[in-house]
């Protein structure tokens, strides 16, 4: 590397640093994407899209099935360009069965299911988020629990008997929020806003053929209002400790996932000057 070279990426660098100081942007980003990332749904698109693409990068799956009135919206969304939009009339979107949804099939390995959320409206019956369906007596659900001050909720359910419960925080108002189960083996934590509300240790599991599916439920009680960034990793993506005195926090994602991007300025920097 010749002096010319190291004091043209020294100029650069400074001079990128300047600008961002200046207008006072951080360019950061969240990692998030990788190859323990199943399932990745950025959402972005123009209004009214009904294409809906799985960002993750093995065993891609295409684009989400779309149900009646589910739909991208640029008006309410959390990040990028638009989230998608639900509104309770048994509108949802899904994918089929596959492996990487089978999340609680031992109690060894690590998982971590997050998204953003905004309830249109509280109180409400019930919003559910995910839910892989083997069939009624089968199958583990990640949800809002009902009433005003519903609380994050998972269950799992294994021969029409709910053998694991957790519930957390609820969520009163119709703000984003940042929704979030761990498992850590045969450890769950419930996070809302980075926010350890619940936990539960069990070593009960099922492992179940069905589709996956994102603001459907059982019966009743669609998902009405918004959802961006929904992911399921394979992995305890952010080194989560839950705990039964719930003292755990988790860092909340500022931007949506990505797979190699600069997670602050200092970063941004070096890349700088490394690879010009």
């Amino acid at each position: 590397m010749t002096g010319t070279t190291i004091m043209r990426k020294l100029f650069l660098a400074i001079l990128i640093s300047f600008v961002l100081c200046s207008i006072n942007i951080s360019p950061v980003a969240a990692a998030g994407l990788d190859a323990d990332t199943n399932l990745l749904l950025h959402l972005n698109g123009t209004d009214g899209s009904t294409t809906m693409p799985d960002s993750s990068i093995t065993n891609n799956k295409g684009n989400a099935t779309v149900t009646l009135n589910a739909e991208l919206d640029t008006t309410y969304k959390k990040f990028g360009t638009a989230a998608l939009l639900l509104d309770n009339t048994n509108s949802y979107i899904s994918y089929a069965d596959s492996s990487d949804w089978d999340v609680f099939a031992n109690t060894v390995d690590d998982w971590t299911i997050d998204l953003w959320v905004r309830h249109a409206q509280l109180p409400s019956n019930e919003d559910w988020y995910f839910y892989h369906e083997e069939d009624s007596s089968n199958n583990w659900r990640f949800r809002r629990a009902g009433g005003v001050a519903g609380a994050t909720n998972f269950r799992l359910k294994v021969g029409n008997v709910y053998t694991l419960s957790l519930s957390g925080a609820g969520i009163t108002d119709t703000d984003w929020h940042h929704v979030c189960l761990v498992k850590k083996g045969n450890e769950y934590g419930l996070y809302l806003d980075g926010v350890q509300g619940g936990y539960v240790q069990s070593n009960e599991v099922g492992n179940f053929t069905g589709s996956l599916y994102i603001g459907k439920p059982d019966t009743t009680n669609y998902f009405d209002g918004s959802i961006d960034e929904p992911r399921i990793q394979h992995s305890n993506y952010f080194n989560a400790a839950p705990n039964v005195g719930l003292t755990d926090t988790i860092t909340v994602p500022i931007a949506e996932y990505s797979a190699d991007t600069p997670t602050s300025m200092s970063q941004l920097i070096i890349t700088t000057l490394f690879d010009y």
